[in-house]
């Protein structure tokens, strides 16, 4: 069992982690309250049954980058933990974490598809603001630095839903 797989379900408290946090353009709440539903059930039992998600950034220069990333879903906090781990010759650095210091703008998708018996994707799509996080990483299973998305925008196709319909965005 890897330690991704043995981190909890929970985010680190955005508060416990220090004086390193980056605050977002809109200076909202590290996260939606509790009571938001943003996502179905469906969904969230999807996020949770997966561990690898695409992340979108774009720096100063408005050009887009995307990356596979490891992450953790916290259902309660309709919010998503990315991490690294320490990588020899530059530590946690990414392009990512430098894009969201200036741009805190990012998109973000978990997919799949069955292809037995007949092709079928599924997947979850979310918008919002990114903040860096300096602490916590490690009770995800990351190094320490770590970024949490707050969507503002969800959309999903084939999960609970006809994969071939437009899918129908929610937004917060």
């Amino acid at each position: 069992m890897s330690t991704l797989d043995s981190a909890p379900d929970r985010l680190p408290n955005a508060a416990a982690a220090g004086p390193g946090i980056v605050v977002h353009s809109e200076g909202m709440a590290a996260a939606h309250p509790e009571d938001v539903r943003l996502f179905t059930d469906e969904e969230i039992g999807f996020l949770l049954g997966h561990r690898v998600g695409r992340l979108a950034t774009a720096g100063r220069s408005g050009k887009p980058h995307v990356v596979p990333v490891l992450y953790r879903f916290d259902a309660g906090r309709n919010s998503f933990g990315i991490g690294a781990r320490e990588l020899p010759g530059r530590g946690q650095d990414r392009l990512y974490l430098r894009h969201v210091a200036v741009n805190d703008q990012v998109a973000f998708v978990v997919d799949d598809f069955v292809s037995e018996p007949s092709w079928k994707p599924c997947g979850v799509t979310v918008k919002g603001v990114a903040t860096v996080h300096a602490e916590g990483g490690e009770l995800l299973g990351f190094g320490p630095r770590w970024l949490e998305i707050v969507p503002g925008w969800v959309s999903s196709w084939g999960v609970g839903t006809d994969p071939f319909r437009p899918a129908v965005p929610r937004k917060a």
